[in-house]
């Protein structure tokens, strides 16, 4: 498996756990934690949500960084290109 298709797998993967997170916190949180009161089921959701989010960024980041490897090339033979000539 080559960097593109393995970051290509890590971004879906974790862009489907975030959104998980952010639409059905709730029962995610009753999963994790079945007996709960009203107050910490409150806390739970919302903790829930904001890792979310933070994986759903984390998903978008993996995505775009599927071509680092091609685009670092790139850069560094456009650099020689002007260093040299």
């Amino acid at each position: 498996m080559n960097p593109r298709n393995l970051m290509t797998a890590i971004a879906i993967v974790t862009g489907l756990v975030g959104l998980a997170s952010l639409i059905v916190p709730a029962q995610i949180t009753a999963q994790v934690f079945p007996p709960l009161g009203e107050e910490a089921m409150m806390v739970g959701v919302w903790h829930r949500q904001v890792l979310g989010g933070g994986i759903l960024i984390a998903s978008i980041y993996c995505w775009f960084m599927r071509d680092a490897e091609q685009v670092i090339a790139r850069r560094f033979c456009l650099l020689q290109v002007y260093v040299f000539h």
